[in-house]
């Protein structure tokens, strides 16, 4: 049977900022979400397609049909090239994935030294700050990015046509910094 599944235009996509300062201390957080899309990931389908052409996941391992796992909803491994029972999986609803997500893009976290503080020294200012990017990100999707981009050059955009590649995990990024005017 045919019938939609979703689509891949989110039905909407939200972001919001956070800029506090108290007594030295300052806060910068900016916040991305999507909510309603739907994609395929052609990663994990073919990781999870039990054809053998590429190393299964974990979760396919894990739900895979078998004699000893009778729930499974995987087809079972079949290594044989192009299986009958390959083609009849292409294009089904195991394929489509949730890709809603709410993100913590950035974060800035600091503390400026009291003018006392910096004339001791004989500094201007002093300013110490940790920061981060892609600190923790909440979704259901089981790739590595659901805002990944298709393999065609001309169609190379975040929001593609629901076919993503998800080859390339979300960079976490932390660093330390001092910020010292002279």
């Amino acid at each position: 049977d045919r019938t939609t599944l979703g689509q891949y235009n989110p039905e909407f996509t939200y972001g919001f900022g956070i800029s506090l300062n108290y007594k030295g201390f300052d806060l910068n957080a900016q916040f991305t979400g999507i909510e309603g899309r739907k994609v395929t990931d052609n990663m994990l389908y073919d990781a999870e397609s039990g054809e053998g052409f590429f190393v299964p996941t974990q979760y396919y391992a894990d739900n895979y049909f078998s004699d000893r796992n009778p729930d499974g909803f995987f087809r079972r491994p079949d290594f044989s090239s192009f299986s009958s029972a390959g083609r009849l999986t292409r294009a089904s609803s195991l394929s489509v994935y949730d890709a809603d997500y709410f993100r913590l893009r950035s974060i800035q976290i600091g503390y400026s030294f009291q003018p006392s503080i910096t004339e001791y020294l004989g500094i201007d200012s002093l300013r110490l700050y940790v920061t981060g990017n892609n600190i923790f990100n909440i979704t259901d999707f089981r790739g590595y990015n659901s805002d990944g981009i298709t393999a065609t050059s001309n169609e190379a955009q975040t929001l593609t046509r629901g076919f993503i590649n998800s080859t390339s995990p979300l960079t976490r990024f932390m660093a330390l910094g001092l910020n010292v005017k002279f």
